[in-house]
């Protein structure tokens, strides 16, 4: 079975928005961010990497893109009844193929920079149990 630090790597793409955002109502607004359509997640998440990875007017709508299709392809997997074993590898696979893709467009020092915020995120996820728990409680 997959530890939740694991299925938080897996969404880390349509969550690294989190790292900016969250200031003082956190879980208020992981809850927000749940709620949102697959296309103003994918608009947010990339408006901020825009802001933080400073990304170039060719770069944004790919960027855009990419987390489109993968936020469009992860809803079906995260809302079924399936175990979160099942789930898990599914996702992790399209997390994979999602940076993959992210890889191709961003610069060697956009993407550096993506994974440490990347990282930072996964620290802060790990040292606050309850907004964790908020954001996994339907998986």
């Amino acid at each position: 079975m997959f530890k939740k630090e694991t299925m938080m790597k897996i969404l880390i793409i349509q969550l690294i928005i989190m790292v900016i955002v969250f200031q003082s109502t956190k879980a208020q607004s992981l809850i927000e961010f749940k709620k949102m359509l697959p296309t103003q997640k994918a608009k947010l998440v990339s408006d901020s990497l825009k802001i933080m990875l400073h990304l170039g007017d060719k770069q944004y709508p790919k960027v855009y893109d990419i987390l489109l299709e993968g936020t469009l392809k992860a809803q079906p997997i995260i809302k079924t009844d399936c175990n979160k074993m099942s789930k898990g590898y599914k996702l992790k696979s399209l997390l994979s193929k999602e940076e993959a893709k992210l890889q191709a467009v961003l610069t060697k020092y956009q993407y550096e920079l993506y994974q440490k915020k990347k990282e930072e995120l996964i620290t802060w996820f790990n040292a606050n149990k309850k907004e964790k728990n908020i954001l996994f409680d339907k998986m």
